[in-house]
């Protein structure tokens, strides 16, 4: 059972990614809303022959704010390799999202993918539906949490160094959607919703080991941790046009047609 703790000052709302990597071929591009990791899977963590790709989401409270919801379309990785790029689209049509009842070590389960050795991912995004987001005060009002026309590209963080995944190994991307820095409350009572991402751990771990552990010692950190969307520009959203990928068609919709 939750404990809401109202004058948690850091708000977040986690996607845990974990890759273990192997197979030649992607088998896998999303999974429904309702569906966790698969544990006819679990068994592959270890044998150096699967790349297994786990997203969970976790939060805390807001001060101002008694619930925060969010409606989420999918979430995308950008991968490049053998001399090709496709954008792998996962957790589709997972909709309504209360981020505060994901506090306190509670996950949840977005889903698993199996990724090609070799395969580098340039960039993650998340993609919000156009509407249906909100925030409830304190007294119980309802606050529609207002997004530009820009969203339907994204909330994008850029890998200033692209993360490869090599056989065998377990890959771990935790990316921080900051809630309390997200969501402005206006003077007037409007809401706001100016997205702030940041990828808060990346970390590798060699076959055999437990994906879950935290041991430093098995725990290697891969350089891009801190790596955060610009949120200064256009509200967080990244526009589309000539400088989007995915607009200039260099990316397909189903990675799977690539490798």
């Amino acid at each position: 059972m939750r404990v809401r703790e109202d004058h948690l000052q850091v708000v977040r709302f986690l996607f845990i990614i974990i890759l273990i990597v192997g197979f030649p071929i992607l088998t896998g591009c999303g999974t429904d809303s309702s569906s966790g990791p698969r544990n006819d899977q679990v068994g592959k963590i270890n044998s150096g022959s699967s790349a297994l790709l786990k997203l969970s989401l976790t939060d805390a409270p807001n001060d101002s704010l008694s619930s925060v919801v969010v409606n989420i379309s999918h979430m995308e990785v950008l991968l490049e390799g053998q001399g090709k790029k496709g954008r792998l689209i996962v957790a589709e049509n997972l909709g309504f999202v209360d981020l505060l009842t994901l506090q306190n070590g509670v996950t949840l389960p977005l889903a698993d993918v199996e990724i090609p050795d070799g395969v580098r991912a340039t960039q993650v995004r998340l993609v919000l539906k156009s509407d249906g987001h909100y925030g409830v005060k304190g007294e119980g009002d309802i606050c529609e949490l207002a997004t530009p026309s820009g969203q339907q590209s994204g909330v994008k963080i850029v890998f200033g160094e692209p993360i490869r995944f090599d056989a065998g190994n377990t890959y771990s991307l935790l990316i921080d959607f900051d809630a309390l820095k997200s969501v402005v409350v206006k003077g007037n009572g409007d809401c706001l919703l100016k997205p702030v991402l940041k990828l808060k751990e990346a970390t590798v771990q060699e076959p055999g080991e437990d994906p879950d552990s935290t041991d430093d010692d098995i725990v290697i950190k891969l350089p891009n941790e801190g790596e955060e969307n610009d949120s200064t520009t256009n509200d967080g959203w990244e526009p589309e046009g000539s400088e989007d990928p995915l607009a200039d068609g260099l990316y397909d919709w189903e990675l799977e047609n690539f490798f």
